[in-house]
C-alpha cells in the first residue's frame, strides 16, 4: 500500500514538474517576442517623433537610440567583410561609431521630410534559434506604402542587424555595395574619412 502511495506522489510530483517547465519555456518564448517587437516599436516611435518635428528629438538623442535598437557593430561588420578581421581593435570602434552617426543622420534627414506617417505591424517570423524577423508597412501622407522588415539578432537583447526596404532590399547589401569602393581604393582609412563627411 506505502509502495502505491508513494507512487502516487512521484507520478503527481513528476506531472507537476513537467508542467512548470512547459509554463516557464512559453513564458520565455512569449517575452523574448514581446521584446524583440518592442525594439522595433520603439525605434518607430522615434522615427513617428522625428516626423511630427518634435523638439525632444536631438541628434544625440537619436545616435543613442540607434545604440540601444540596431547591432552596428554586427552591420559594419558584415558591411566589410573578411577585411574587417585585419581591422585595429580602435579602427573597429570608430568606424562602428561612425556608421552609427551615419545611420541616426539619415533616419533624421528622410523622416523630417514627411508629413504624415504611420507604421502598421505585419507579425513576426522565427528564423532559427538566434534570428527573428518582424514585418511591418510604413504609410506615407495615407496612401503611399512601403513594406518595411527587420532582421533582428538576440544579441543580450534583441537588436536590428538588417532592414528589408520593399520587404526584399536588404540595407546590409546596399550599404556593401556602397562602401565597397572607398574599401578598394583605400581601406578602413578611406572609409572612416568618407563617414566623417556624411
Amino acid at each position: 500500500m506505502k509502495s502505491s502511495i508513494s507512487s502516487f506522489f512521484f507520478k503527481k510530483s513528476k506531472l507537476i514538474i513537467l508542467f512548470l517547465i512547459s509554463i516557464s519555456f512559453f513564458g520565455y518564448s512569449v517575452k523574448s517576442e514581446e521584446s524583440d517587437i518592442q525594439t522595433v516599436s520603439k525605434l518607430q516611435e522615434m522615427l513617428l517623433d522625428i516626423s511630427a518635428k518634435e523638439k525632444t528629438v536631438s541628434f544625440d538623442k537619436t545616435i543613442q537610440s540607434i545604440t540601444n535598437f540596431y547591432d552596428t557593430r554586427k552591420m559594419i561588420r558584415m558591411i566589410i567583410g573578411e577585411k574587417w578581421k585585419k581591422i585595429s581593435e580602435s579602427k573597429k570602434d570608430e568606424v562602428t561609431l561612425l556608421f552609427t552617426k551615419y545611420i541616426a543622420q539619415n533616419y533624421i534627414k528622410q523622416f523630417s521630410k514627411f508629413n504624415s506617417i504611420k507604421f502598421n505591424s505585419k507579425g513576426t517570423k522565427k528564423i532559427g534559434e538566434k534570428y527573428i524577423l518582424v514585418k511591418s508597412v510604413l504609410i506615407i501622407n495615407k496612401k503611399d506604402k512601403i513594406k518595411i522588415n527587420y532582421l533582428l539578432i538576440n544579441n543580450k537583447g534583441w537588436r536590428i542587424f538588417d532592414v528589408l526596404i520593399d520587404g526584399t532590399v536588404s540595407e546590409i547589401s546596399t550599404k556593401k555595395s556602397e562602401f565597397s569602393k572607398y574599401l578598394q581604393d583605400g581601406g578602413i582609412d578611406l572609409l572612416i574619412k568618407e563617414l566623417k563627411k556624411k
